[in-house]
C-alpha cells in the first residue's frame, strides 16, 4: 500500500529522497553483511583446509615414526644376524683348536709308536748281540 504511494511521488520530493537514501543505506548494510558472511565462509574454508593439512602432517609424522621404527628393527635384525654369524665362527674356531689339539696328540702317538719300535729293535739287537757273543765266545 505504501509502496504504491511511494512510486507515485515525484522524484524530487523530499520524502522520496529520504526513502531512497534509507533503502541505499539498507542495501549498503546488507552488502556489508553479505561481504562479512562471505569472509566468514572463506575463513571457515581456510580453517578447514588448514585442519586437513594439520591432520595430514600428523599422519605423515606418524608414518615417519613407523619408518624410523622399521629401520631400527632392521638394524637390530642385522646385529642379531651378525651376532649369530660371530657365534658360529667362534664355534668353528673352537672346533679348529680341538682338531689341532687332536692332531698334536696323533703326532705324539705316532712319535711314541716310532720310539717304541726303536726300543723294540734295540732290545732285539741287544738280544741278538748277546746271543751272538755267547755263541762266538763258546766257539772260541
Amino acid at each position: 500500500m505504501f509502496r504504491h504511494l511511494l512510486l507515485n511521488l515525484p522524484d524530487d520530493s523530499p520524502v522520496n529522497h529520504e526513502l531512497i537514501e534509507e533503502s541505499t543505506d539498507c542495501k549498503d548494510e546488507d552488502e556489508e553483511k553479505a561481504e562479512a558472511l562471505m569472509r566468514i565462509v572463506q575463513m571457515k574454508k581456510k580453517a578447514e583446509a588448514l585442519m586437513r593439512i594439520v591432520q595430514m602432517k600428523k599422519k605423515a609424522e606418524a608414518l615417519m615414526r613407523i619408518v624410523q621404527m622399521k629401520k631400527k628393527a632392521e638394524a637390530l635384525m642385522r646385529i642379531v644376524q651378525m651376532k649369530k654369524k660371530a657365534e658360529a665362527l667362534m664355534r668353528i674356531v673352537q672346533m679348529k683348536k680341538k682338531a689341532e689339539a687332536l692332531m698334536r696328540i696323533v703326532q705324539m702317538k705316532k712319535k711314541a709308536e716310532a720310539l717304541m719300535r726303536i726300543v723294540q729293535m734295540k732290545k732285539k739287537a741287544e738280544t741278538f748281540s748277546f746271543q751272538y757273543r755267547t755263541k762266538y765266545d763258546c766257539a772260541l
